[in-house]
C-alpha cells in the first residue's frame, strides 16, 4: 500500500509535465522488477535471503518494457516449474542422463567462430539420416564426428530437408550432404496406405491433411533405390545447386557404411 500511495504521489502532479512522466514510468519498471523479485523468493525455500539495491543505474543498464498492466498481470502470475513432476514415456530417464552431463559439460564454442571456421575451410557437412536411434552419425561416423544432423522418418528428402539445407549454406556456408537410409527402417514395415489407415483412426478430424500426406513409406528391397531417389531429388533442386549429394547405405546390424553410385 505504501508503494502504491508513493507511486500516485509521484504522478499526482503536472499531467503534461515531461519530467513527471518519466519518472512515473522509471517507477512503475522498479515496481515490476520488486514484484518479479519478490514472487520468485517467495516461491523457492531458503533460509534467508537478501534483497538488493535497486538503483537508477540497473535500469540504465537493463532496460525494461514500459509498464503496462497485461505485463504486471504477467509478473504476478509467473511460477517456477515444478521440477519433481513425472514425464510421459523415457523423459524422466533423459532428465537424469542430462544431471549427469551437465556435471563435466564443457561449453561449446559460439555460432559466431562456428560460422568463421566453417568459412575458413569449406568443409561443413550436412547427414541427412532417419530417426531410428540405431542411426546415429556421432556413432556411426565416429567420435570425432563434427558436423550438422538431419533426421526425420526414413532420411527422406523431403521440402523440410531442402529448407533446412538451403538456410545452412548461408548459416554455415555448408557445400556436402551425405544421404543416410539403413537397413531395417521402420519405413519398410508400413506401407503408406497403412500408415493413412492408422491415423485416420486416430485423428479423424485431420482426414485432409493425413490424407495428403506423403509418408514416404517404401518396402525392403527397394532400400538402395530410395537411397539413389533423394539424393537425385535433393541434386534436382535448383535451390541447392552447387552443394555435393552424396547416398550411403548404413547396415544397422554391422555398423559399416557403404557409399551407393548415383
Amino acid at each position: 500500500m505504501r508503494i502504491v500511495a508513493y507511486l500516485s504521489s509521484r504522478g499526482s502532479g503536472n499531467r503534461g509535465d515531461q519530467n513527471s512522466v518519466q519518472r512515473l514510468n522509471d517507477d512503475y519498471k522498479l515496481l515490476s522488477i520488486l514484484l518479479l523479485f519478490l514472487i520468485f523468493s517467495s516461491s523457492t525455500s531458503t533460509s534467508s535471503s537478501t534483497v538488493p539495491t535497486i538503483t537508477s543505474q540497473h535500469l540504465q543498464n537493463k532496460p525494461f518494457p514500459p509498464y503496462s498492466t497485461t505485463s504486471l498481470s504477467k509478473a504476478a502470475t509467473f511460477k517456477p516449474p515444478n521440477m519433481s513432476q513425472s514425464h510421459s514415456g523415457n523423459l524422466d530417464l533423459f532428465l537424469a542422463n542430462n544431471a549427469e552431463f551437465v556435471k563435466d559439460f564443457k561449453e561449446p564454442p559460439h555460432m559466431v567462430d562456428i560460422r568463421k571456421q566453417a568459412e575458413a575451410t569449406g568443409k561443413a557437412t550436412i547427414v541427412l539420416t532417419c530417426v531410428d536411434p540405431r542411426s546415429v552419425p556421432e556413432q556411426f561416423f565416429g567420435p570425432k564426428f563434427d558436423g550438422g544432423v538431419l533426421r526425420n522418418a526414413g532420411g527422406r528428402a523431403s521440402a523440410d530437408v531442402v529448407r533446412s539445407i538451403a538456410f545452412l549454406r548461408s548459416l554455415a556456408f555448408v557445400k556436402t550432404v551425405a544421404v543416410v537410409h539403413h537397413t531395417d527402417c521402420g519405413m519398410t514395415h508400413l506401407t503408406d496406405e497403412e500408415a493413412t489407415k492408422e491415423a485416420l483412426e486416430r485423428t479423424p478430424a485431420a482426414k485432409d491433411e493425413i490424407e495428403n500426406t506423403n509418408w514416404g513409406c517404401y518396402s525392403a528391397d527397394d532400400y538402395i533405390e530410395t537411397i539413389k531417389k533423394d539424393v537425385l531429388s535433393l541434386r534436382a533442386n535448383k535451390v541447392l545447386e552447387g552443394v555435393s549429394i552424396t547416398g550411403w547405405g548404413l547396415d544397422t546390424f554391422t555398423g559399416e557404411v557403404t557409399e551407393v553410385d548415383v
